[in-house]
């Protein structure tokens, strides 16, 4: 083999080291990056676990009514204590971004605000409400938005909650009205596709929260 011949085997063979160097290094990374996606998904999939059952969304003079059934696999004292967590709330509402407990004049009621501010499409909203919230029981409660001091002529809030095997059935009814224009053929679509998502992305941050409260 002439010297020629000889380099440009050399140069072959070193070609072909560094390609399936580079490709077990590529395998490897692939690998790490399988194993984090694997990590993450099941570090996250219990947010995803709550069963939506029933969910409806009604528009009518200006008023939207919300009714959500569902089941979240956390123990109903636990659901309770996240859900009336008021100081933390926007850690289970997106559209929340700032909550605070203004007043508490009876042991049973509070007087929260909550500045909301959430974009879908075409319309983004950036409003506040001033809820009085009433626990009626450990499983009970209803909330006013007051008017005067809110971006809405009326809300009203009314869950329930109720044991079901290791986890809890939930029962939401949302009645509001807003105290602001919304284009009248595009808004109301809009509106209701924002309430399904916040709701459903809520009531999976809620079962969340209660499973870690839980483990504690």
């Amino acid at each position: 083999m002439s010297h020629k011949e000889l380099r440009y085997t050399h140069s072959n063979m070193k070609h072909r080291i560094n390609f399936q160097r580079m490709r077990r290094i590529t395998n490897l990374v692939f690998l790490k990056k399988s194993a984090v996606i694997i990590i993450s998904l099941g570090f996250y999939l219990p947010l995803y676990a709550a069963e939506i059952r029933r969910f409806e969304v009604e528009h009518e003079s200006g008023r939207y009514r919300m009714s959500v059934d569902a089941y979240l696999r956390a123990p109903i004292e636990h659901v309770f204590k996240v859900l009336t967590d008021y100081d933390e709330f926007e850690r289970v509402a997106d559209a929340i971004y700032e909550a605070e407990v203004l007043d508490n004049p009876m042991p049973n009621v509070y007087l929260v605000l909550s500045k909301v501010r959430t974009c879908t499409w075409l319309i983004c909203l950036d409003k506040q409400k001033v809820e009085r919230i009433v626990l009626i029981s450990k499983v009970e409660v209803i909330a006013t938005i007051l008017p005067e001091v809110s971006d809405f002529r009326f809300g009203m809030t009314h869950w329930i909650l109720r044991p079901e095997n290791k986890g809890t059935h939930l029962f939401l009814e949302v009645e509001v009205e807003p105290d602001f224009w919304i284009p009248p053929l595009i808004g109301p679509p809009v509106v209701k596709a924002i309430m399904r998502k916040e709701s459903t992305k809520s009531t999976q941050l809620v079962e969340h929260f209660a499973k870690e409260t839980a483990i504690q």
